[in-house]
């Protein structure tokens, strides 16, 4: 079963990887989202906040898929 699932529209840092998460799944290849240091984190407010440049615009991510998978007998 698939369906879909809406989310806190916001962004983490998860320690576990060192990247920023909760960026839109479309839109997060466009800026580097692992933690370098503080400029790193700048470049990435940068693209949620700036209206300026389509190419290096980043959304937050407001949904999730999720997939169930169960026996069926």
């Amino acid at each position: 079963m698939f369906d879909g699932l809406a989310v806190e529209s916001k962004c983490r840092y998860c320690s576990e990887w060192n990247h920023i998460i909760g960026l839109c799944h479309e839109h997060s290849k466009n800026v580097n989202t692992e933690v370098i240091d503080l400029e790193s984190i700048k470049t990435i407010r940068k693209a949620l906040f700036s209206e300026s440049d389509p190419e290096k615009k980043v959304c937050f991510g407001n949904d999730a898929t999720i997939v169930a998978i169960a026996p069926y007998a």
